[in-house]
Protein backbone atom coordinates (compact mmCIF):
# COMPACT_ATOMS: atom_id res chain seq x y z
CA UNK A 1 0.00 0.00 0.00
CA UNK A 2 1.35 3.47 -1.10
CA UNK A 3 1.72 5.46 2.18
CA UNK A 4 -0.11 9.32 2.48
CA UNK A 5 1.47 12.45 2.65
CA UNK A 6 -0.22 15.26 4.26
CA UNK A 7 -0.56 18.53 2.05
CA UNK A 8 2.48 20.33 3.57
CA UNK A 9 4.99 17.45 3.17
CA UNK A 10 3.83 17.04 -0.40
CA UNK A 11 4.37 21.05 -1.64
CA UNK A 12 7.49 21.00 0.23
CA UNK A 13 8.94 18.58 -1.71
CA UNK A 14 7.01 19.92 -4.75
CA UNK A 15 8.88 22.86 -3.94
CA UNK A 16 11.87 21.69 -3.33
CA UNK A 17 12.27 19.92 -7.37
CA UNK A 18 10.93 22.93 -8.61
CA UNK A 19 13.19 25.36 -7.39
CA UNK A 20 16.47 22.24 -8.62
CA UNK A 21 14.72 22.90 -11.37
CA UNK A 22 14.82 26.32 -11.42
CA UNK A 23 19.07 25.68 -10.69
CA UNK A 24 19.90 23.77 -13.65
CA UNK A 25 17.61 26.00 -15.95
CA UNK A 26 19.61 28.92 -14.52
CA UNK A 27 22.91 27.32 -14.86
CA UNK A 28 22.37 26.43 -18.39
CA UNK A 29 21.86 29.94 -19.06
CA UNK A 30 24.67 31.00 -17.41
CA UNK A 31 27.04 29.29 -19.68
CA UNK A 32 25.00 30.26 -22.80
CA UNK A 33 25.36 33.91 -21.93
CA UNK A 34 29.40 33.06 -21.10
CA UNK A 35 29.71 30.87 -24.59
CA UNK A 36 28.19 34.07 -26.22
CA UNK A 37 29.91 36.62 -24.54
CA UNK A 38 33.31 34.54 -25.18
CA UNK A 39 32.34 34.56 -28.91
CA UNK A 40 31.94 38.24 -29.33
CA UNK A 41 35.39 38.60 -27.52
CA UNK A 42 36.83 36.90 -29.84
CA UNK A 43 35.38 37.91 -32.88
CA UNK A 44 34.68 34.71 -34.18
CA UNK A 45 31.60 32.84 -34.99
CA UNK A 46 30.76 29.52 -33.25
CA UNK A 47 27.77 27.30 -31.94
CA UNK A 48 27.08 26.73 -28.29
CA UNK A 49 26.65 22.59 -27.81
CA UNK A 50 24.81 21.20 -25.43
CA UNK A 51 26.31 18.50 -24.00
CA UNK A 52 24.49 14.75 -24.19
CA UNK A 53 25.19 11.76 -22.24
CA UNK A 54 26.42 10.06 -26.25
CA UNK A 55 28.61 13.00 -26.97
CA UNK A 56 32.23 12.33 -27.20
CA UNK A 57 35.00 15.02 -28.49
CA UNK A 58 35.32 12.76 -31.44
CA UNK A 59 32.08 12.86 -32.01
CA UNK A 60 31.18 16.45 -32.36
CA UNK A 61 34.26 16.92 -34.27
CA UNK A 62 33.01 14.48 -36.38
CA UNK A 63 29.35 16.26 -36.32
CA UNK A 64 30.75 19.42 -36.90
CA UNK A 65 33.90 19.24 -38.83
CA UNK A 66 33.73 15.69 -40.84
CA UNK A 67 37.17 15.22 -39.12
CA UNK A 68 37.55 13.40 -36.03
CA UNK A 69 41.71 14.40 -36.13
CA UNK A 70 40.50 17.73 -34.64
CA UNK A 71 38.91 16.60 -31.21
CA UNK A 72 42.22 17.60 -29.59
CA UNK A 73 42.23 21.27 -30.81
CA UNK A 74 38.21 21.30 -30.40
CA UNK A 75 39.40 20.40 -26.33
CA UNK A 76 42.09 22.60 -26.21
CA UNK A 77 39.79 25.41 -27.43
CA UNK A 78 37.06 24.99 -24.90
CA UNK A 79 40.15 24.27 -22.01
CA UNK A 80 38.79 20.98 -21.26
CA UNK A 81 39.56 16.91 -21.19
CA UNK A 82 37.45 13.97 -22.09
CA UNK A 83 36.89 13.63 -18.67
CA UNK A 84 34.99 17.22 -18.77
CA UNK A 85 32.10 16.43 -21.40
CA UNK A 86 29.11 16.48 -18.49
CA UNK A 87 25.32 15.90 -20.17
CA UNK A 88 24.02 19.41 -20.00
CA UNK A 89 27.08 21.17 -20.15
CA UNK A 90 27.88 23.78 -22.77
CA UNK A 91 31.02 23.13 -25.24
CA UNK A 92 31.56 26.02 -28.11
CA UNK A 93 32.33 24.83 -31.54
CA UNK A 94 34.27 27.20 -33.16
CA UNK A 95 34.49 27.83 -37.17
CA UNK A 96 37.21 25.49 -38.15
CA UNK A 97 39.44 27.81 -39.16
CA UNK A 98 39.87 28.98 -35.21
CA UNK A 99 41.15 25.40 -34.61
CA UNK A 100 44.04 25.84 -36.94
CA UNK A 101 46.39 28.17 -34.78
CA UNK A 102 45.94 25.71 -31.40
Amino acid sequence: MRPKFNKSFTNAINTKLYSHDLTKLSNALNQIISAVDNALAKNTVTVSHVITDNDTLRSLAIKYYKDVSLWRKLALYNTIDTVSLVAGNIIEIPERGMLDGI
